[in-house]
């Protein structure tokens, strides 16, 4: 019977979904795995086995007692390590690349990048949010919470980032390399009387969900795809336990979409009771609201003057974003082909299923059904 690999998962804070991307690869790999969070920083002095991964090589301690292991390592850091030590880490630059294109997409034109510490994967992923904003021509500001003004030696970081916040122009895109600077970001704003996502838009980064969702304003955040790193990993320990050599670079994980939330999920619109209607409308669209219905939620603009800086701002008429949102909901709906008609037609806020056969024959000049048929035979082709 061969023996069965014995590998430890040392973390440094713990991560449920590295955790579970290496034990999703060790059951595959039939590994005894054992884990451990050591907040000394120490390895545990009892465990004897054939392979490591760490993900907190920057401590000391952790590197003298590794030192002394002639065994198979992955580390999950990005700073110095020796040459035996086989290094997989997120993507952290298309981190920031990714935040700046879901901005982008909201048609900000004003930006601010803030960090809050000095570390390598922070600075990637602010490093990578400017150069996609820098390649827009758009103006980005950078805050460095870390860092001390030359002219306050002693001043509060928060209290920078509320001017900052209060001085940019707006609407404002902002990107934090973490949800916990995002969640923080959006508690500024709430003490500065700035409206999110309508003065403020807020991007986080890593996708922990209990931060995200029970942040002030749910927090829209790029997922870390951090189960795959875990995963990919254990993937290279693996080959390192095969005897392959050591990859001469670093592997990157490449991160998932942008998680959608509250705290962006707004078009960039200076006119302030605008911005409102249109979250209000894609907040509730999927309801059998109308024109009215925005008009009271935003009161106390008219519904003639809402028409009129609908068309100056967005160049259509609220009952028109209505539908664009109802038929673009309904489109992705009927290519994913999980529902029946009236079931689309009741999630996206129409009558019912001949109201949206309806509708898709006056915009599109087709059926629902010939819709999904059509994009079928794109896919094929």
């Amino acid at each position: 019977m061969t023996k069965r690999k014995r590998v430890l998962l040392a973390l440094g804070c713990y991560q449920h979904q590295v955790h579970e991307g290496v034990a999703r690869f060790a059951r595959q790999a039939d590994w005894q795995l054992t884990s451990t969070c050591e907040q000394q920083d120490m390895l545990p002095s009892h465990w004897q086995g054939d392979g490591l991964i760490v993900n907190q090589w920057d401590h000391q301690r952790i590197r003298d007692a590794l030192r002394d292991h002639s065994l198979p390592i992955v580390s999950m850091c990005q700073r110095a390590f020796p040459e035996h030590v086989a290094v997989v880490i997120q993507d952290n630059y298309r981190i920031g690349q990714l935040a700046a294109e879901h901005l982008l997409e909201r048609q900000f034109e004003s930006f601010l990048a803030v960090s809050l510490e000095d570390k390598p994967s922070e600075q990637q992923r602010i490093a990578g949010f400017l150069e996609g904003i820098a390649q827009s021509n758009h103006p980005c500001r950078e805050l460095s919470m870390w860092q001390r003004e030359p002219e306050q030696p002693g001043g509060d970081p928060w209290q920078r980032l509320g001017q900052e916040l209060v001085d940019s122009h707006r609407p404002l895109g902002v990107f934090c390399p973490s949800d916990y600077l995002g969640a923080e970001v959006i508690e500024v704003c709430h003490r500065r009387e700035l409206a999110v996502p309508e003065q403020v838009a807020v991007v986080g980064a890593g996708n922990h969900e209990l931060i995200a969702e029970n942040a002030a304003i749910a927090l829209s955040s790029v997922d870390g795809n951090y189960e795959q790193w875990g995963y990919e990993a254990a993937r290279q320990l693996d080959q390192l336990l095969r005897h392959h050599p050591v990859p001469s670079e670093p592997i990157r994980v490449e991160p998932g979409s942008v998680v959608k939330r509250t705290s962006s999920d707004i078009l960039a619109i200076s006119h302030l009771g605008v911005a409102r209607a249109v979250r209000y409308i894609w907040e509730n669209f999927q309801d059998p609201i109308d024109v009215a219905d925005v008009v009271e939620a935003i009161s106390p603009m008219t519904r003639r003057g809402l028409e009129k800086a609908f068309r100056r701002h967005l160049n259509r008429s609220p009952a028109q974003e209505i539908l664009r949102k109802r038929l673009d909901r309904a489109k992705h709906l009927i290519l994913e082909n999980q529902h029946k008609s009236y079931e689309i037609a009741k999630m996206c806020g129409f009558r019912d299923a001949e109201h949206l056969r309806e509708i898709f024959h006056r915009h599109l000049g087709m059926a629902p059904r010939a819709f999904r048929k059509m994009h079928e035979k794109q896919t094929v082709g």
